[in-house]
């Protein structure tokens, strides 16, 4: 039985990629998206990168490391305990940062969209 963290993960894979087929295809220069498909590219990516493909790296949201499963990949096996600890906090705030980020051009990018609609 897989862990519930990979199964809703797969659950939702579909939604996810009717997602982005709506969305411009990222690549490296992604200038060309407003700031709602920044965001939503930004939220996307962190969903479990190490089996999807067709990641591209957004500075805007962080460099990397963005998954919860990219979090537990790089679980450190060595060191003291408190070491450990100590780098997987410092990974998990770095994604909770960059998810944070993510979010809030989702919500001011609808709202810019939004507004220039009826305005």
């Amino acid at each position: 039985m897989k862990p519930a963290l990979e199964t809703r993960s797969y659950d939702l894979q579909s939604v996810r990629d009717k997602i982005r087929a709506a969305l411009p295809t990222i690549n490296a220069d992604y200038d060309y998206m407003n700031r709602f498909q920044r965001g939503i590219w930004g939220v996307l990516r962190g969903s479990i990168s190490v089996v999807e493909t067709g990641r591209a790296q957004m500075p805007d949201y962080g460099s990397g490391d963005h998954t919860v499963l990219d979090v537990l990949q790089k679980w450190p096996t060595t060191g003291a305990e408190a070491q450990r600890r100590f780098r997987v906090t410092k990974i998990a705030r770095k994604q909770r940062d960059a998810l944070r980020a993510a979010w809030r051009d989702v919500v001011q990018g609808y709202a810019e969209l939004k507004k220039a609609a009826f305005s």
